[in-house]
């Protein structure tokens, strides 16, 4: 087990930090229909978050790449 510096992962697992996070997260955001769900959610979603984190269960999900199309225009 790693050395503990103080309670830095207790701070971190705080119910005021995950809070945070997720209005930082949300900040100009509020538009798409995939944050205005969570936000109607967003109290269960921290408290399972938390639950996961407080017992080492959290498992982040694999990045999800977006690619832009772009379209060139006729130049004549």
């Amino acid at each position: 087990m790693p050395k503990r510096i103080g309670y830095l992962y207790d701070s971190l697992t705080s119910w005021s930090n995950l809070y945070l996070a997720y209005k930082k997260a949300c900040k100009h955001k509020k538009s798409k229909s995939e944050t205005t769900e969570w936000m109607y959610h967003c109290e269960k979603y921290l408290l399972e978050l938390q639950a996961e984190l407080i017992e080492q269960r959290y498992h982040p999900q694999p990045y999800k790449y977006f690619t832009k199309a772009c379209r060139e225009k006729n130049s004549a």
